[in-house]
């Protein structure tokens, strides 16, 4: 049970960066592209659309990344962290790099409007739900 419960974390990261990076084969729309949309109201600048296609990239990639983390914690640092540290982890690089990205996002594009993430969530709700978004992307 004990190496269920080391790879979760990790099986989780790389199922989740494996859809955002999905979402970037030719036919496809990028998911944070999708995501803007629903945010600026449909359309978007060029720069805003490549911008949110390299962030869907970023994403996936910080995920797999996130996802590996793990492997190197349990595998040399097991013994030095407590299990309650090791379920943190996840959130709180999810946070940070959000946290990043938003403030960077919001001074390259001083002309957009952002909302929120409570409040985007909301909006996306609004226009079909997460499925609906998910499969919009992917079809």
């Amino acid at each position: 049970m004990g190496i269920i419960l080391q790879l979760l974390p990790v099986a989780i990261n790389l199922i989740v960066a494996r859809f955002f990076l999905v979402t970037l084969r030719p036919g496809n729309t990028p998911l944070i592209t999708a995501i803007a949309r629903i945010e600026q109201g449909g359309v978007l600048s060029p720069g805003l659309a490549a911008y949110t296609r390299r962030l869907t990239l970023g994403w996936g990639s910080f995920l797999i990344l996130l996802g590996l983390s793990h492997l190197l914690l349990g595998q040399y640092f097991e013994q030095y962290l407590h299990p309650a540290l090791q379920l943190l982890i996840d959130p709180l690089a999810i946070l940070f790099f959000f946290a990043l990205e938003f403030a960077g996002r919001v001074r390259r594009f001083p002309d957009c409007r952002f909302v929120p993430p409570w409040k985007l969530w909301g909006l996306i709700r609004r226009n079909g739900g997460l499925y609906q978004l998910c499969h919009q992307c992917i079809s």
